[in-house]
């Protein structure tokens, strides 16, 4: 018995070394999960990388490069519509002149097709544009929609080479009634009858169309000589005493007939013109519309009025536009 206990003790002494070391082992192991039972503590939001931050920028960057190549893309091919359009329009406008210059050409019937008008090919305009291109197709342009040639004012004047002829002139129908009879429908001031002359004491009424007008007025350029010319003619001429016996031969009268040529400031007058006595409106000119001779409808105009029309010939200086030295001889 002694034996089996000495056995058991020293079994025991050996085993405990043992056991101590399996216990330490055990511990070791078990403090992970005691660590990983205890409550964990929130962790800290790591820091954006200074490598992510640029390629994000850099794509945007990317992004925003290419908007802007497709935005400049639009606009020149905007431009370029644009360019093709105008000349389009200048060729269209230009193609209607020329149509509008055809007068044998009837007014239903199409005009001549013109050429595809376009500086830049179809090819050229963008798939996604909403505008049509310019030049896909040819155009017609049809005389109908041309104003008509009966709706153009005829000009006021014809030309011969360089030279300008205005036509002028008026009818004037009028009547005058006089207390005494003075012959014509011209008052003659100096020569109104007294009572107790034969036949200053008879009234007189006269219908006539003699102070109607014709005339022809010219302008030209020959060089740096600026050349007017001028004619005016009524219906007061002399005439016979047997003029009126079938009908109103009323004679044909000169008025005004003159050639005025402008050089620098240099001016000559040559022909039948008003007198400088008559008063002016504008300068030192011989046109009648630049001249003050009442609106009287008598031929004679009025008492008062210092005029006369016969031939003559003008010197005019111009040394400045307000400033006029004129010599000249009247006959």
């Amino acid at each position: 018995m002694r034996v089996f206990a000495a056995v058991l003790l020293s079994m025991s002494l050996m085993a405990s070394p043992m056991f101590a070391s399996d216990a330490k082992e055990a511990g070791t192991e078990d403090t992970p999960a005691a660590a990983g039972s205890a409550p964990a503590t929130p962790d800290k939001p790591e820091a954006v990388k200074p490598s992510a931050t640029k390629a994000a920028d850099s794509a945007i960057e990317s992004e925003v490069q290419d908007l802007r190549s497709l935005v400049e893309e639009q606009r020149a091919e905007l431009e370029s519509q644009r360019a093709a359009l105008k000349a389009e329009q200048l060729k269209m406008e230009s193609l209607e002149e020329k149509l509008a210059a055809t007068p044998s050409q009837p007014a239903g019937t199409p005009a001549v097709t013109p050429e595809a008008i376009s500086t830049a090919s179809p090819s050229e305009a963008p798939a996604e544009s909403p505008a049509t291109p310019i030049g896909a197709a040819p155009r017609t342009l049809s005389a109908s929609l041309l104003p008509a040639q009966d709706d153009k004012p005829g000009p006021l004047y014809f030309k011969i080479g360089a030279a300008e002829f205005y036509p002028l002139g008026f009818m004037d129908a009028m009547n005058v009634f006089r207390s005494t009879q003075l012959g014509t429908i011209g008052t003659s001031f100096g020569s109104t009858a007294f009572n107790n002359t034969i036949p200053g004491r008879l009234t007189e009424d006269r219908f006539s169309i003699q102070n109607s007008r014709i005339g022809l007025r010219t302008h030209a350029k020959f060089g740096a000589a600026d050349v007017t010319g001028y004619l005016e003619a009524d219906f007061l001429g002399y005439q016979p005493a047997n003029a009126n016996d079938t009908s109103n031969s009323n004679s044909l009268r000169m008025r005004l007939y003159w050639v005025n040529v402008k050089y620098s400031k240099w001016e000559v007058l040559a022909g039948q013109s008003w007198s400088f006595l008559v008063p002016n409106r504008n300068g030192l000119s011989a046109l009648p519309g630049d001249l003050f001779y009442t609106q009287d409808v008598d031929t004679n105009y009025q008492l008062g009025l210092t005029w006369t029309r016969n031939a003559s010939v003008r010197f005019i200086a111009h040394p400045t536009s307000n400033i006029a030295a004129l010599a000249g001889k009247h006959s």
